[in-house]
């Protein structure tokens, strides 16, 4: 009778036990999303499952959208603002949870006010590289601006139009390492360091003669290496496909044009040569 009491307690604490492993395995097994709620009018944050709802930051927002970058590389802040070409944006942090408005670009007429035109966290630092500019290209306002939340500062204010000698600007973009902005612009490319000082500005008749300028026919993809100081330049101008090298400080033409037509999103037609294989064909 003793040894049947051992045996069935055994056995009551084996089951147990793995119903409780059991219980907390399949609650950690779903991740945690997060969303702005336009019926809590904040950023809230629950499992997978719908579980364990909790408030991140309040934000009263008549918008039907949420735009920006969300969370920074180190997860420490979040940025967002109201609507697209918003004159606002906001950060918050986990530390902090009250937004504060870091930009604010209103003026008193409105197609002079600042908007927000394109917006990218650091790859690895918490500074957030903003790009904003005035509504109509006939009032010729953009500037390239980068944010450290840490510091509540703006580290780089860069007057694009005077750097690129025009207004309208494609995008803007880190390079990996996240030494280098890339800016494509109406008639140039420029790269720049995080000081703002220009290591490569070039027209796109400097490249190729032969690259069309009309602007509603053309797109680029750039395609970073690893390394952070080459890149490609996928152009398609009317009737006209090619890739150009660019070292920084350096252009490499004449443009390669016998490459396939692709498209734009496509990296079985172009691309840098991945570590593995170099060392395979060397």
């Amino acid at each position: 009778m003793k040894h049947m009491f051992i045996v069935t307690l055994i056995l009551f604490v084996l089951i147990h036990s793995r119903r409780e492993v059991f219980a907390q395995i399949t609650s950690d097994s779903y991740p945690f999303i997060y969303y702005y709620s336009h019926s809590d009018q904040a950023f809230v944050s629950r499992r997978a499952s719908g579980g364990e709802l909790q408030t991140l930051f309040s934000f009263t927002s008549d918008a039907p959208t949420i735009w920006g970058n969300g969370w920074s590389p180190t997860g420490r802040w979040f940025m967002w603002y109201p609507a697209n070409r918003s004159t606002r944006a906001y950060i918050a942090s986990m530390e902090n949870t009250t937004p504060y408005e870091f930009f604010n670009g209103v003026r008193d007429t409105p197609e002079y006010s600042l908007q927000i035109h394109f917006a990218a966290w650091h790859p690895t630092r918490d500074e957030l590289l903003i790009l904003v500019d005035t509504p109509s290209p006939d009032n010729g306002e953009a500037y390239l601006l980068i944010y450290n939340p840490t510091q509540e500062a703006f580290i780089l204010n860069v007057n694009t139009v005077e750097l690129i000698n025009g207004f309208n600007i494609y995008s803007i973009s880190w390079s990996p390492n996240g030494d280098y902005i890339f800016i494509k612009g109406s008639r140039y490319n420029v790269v720049m360091d995080t000081t703002g000082a220009v290591l490569v500005s070039y027209l796109y008749s400097e490249v190729d003669s032969s690259l069309s300028l009309n602007n509603d026919n053309r797109s680029s993809i750039l395609d970073w290496h690893t390394s952070g100081r080459w890149f490609l330049l996928w152009e398609n101008p009317v009737g006209y496909e090619s890739l150009g090298i660019v070292r920084l400080g350096q252009i490499y033409p004449p443009l390669i044009t016998e490459i396939a037509a692709c498209p734009p999103v496509s990296k079985s037609c172009y691309g840098w040569l991945p570590e593995a294989v170099v060392s395979f064909i060397q």
